[in-house]
């Protein structure tokens, strides 16, 4: 955990719990199974933040569990960032 978490540790850790068992998305691996105990979402919770808010993660996954979203984005809040720029493979030599 990088960055402290903007909510006091015990009323994350309440907040948390009530959102019940968290299952990755079918065939995939996304940040839901990172964050589906309370260790990994203290770990990765921030960079999953930075992803939800530079629009990196898909609409499909926003959808899948939109109490997690809330959460994260409350524990580790911040302003919209630039989207994420992927690589092409446009001008690449093969």
């Amino acid at each position: 955990m990088a960055r402290k978490p903007a909510i006091p540790l015990a009323e994350l850790r309440r907040r948390y719990d009530a959102i019940g068992p968290i299952e990755d998305m079918p065939f995939e691996r996304t940040s839901y199974g990172r964050c589906s105990t309370w260790e990994g979402f203290l770990s990765a919770g921030e960079r999953y933040s930075r992803a939800i808010r530079s629009q990196s993660i898909s609409e499909h996954e926003l959808a899948h569990n939109p109490a997690l979203i809330d959460l994260v984005l409350a524990a580790w809040p911040g302003p919209p960032l630039p989207p994420t720029v992927w690589p092409t493979l446009e001008g690449l030599k093969i």
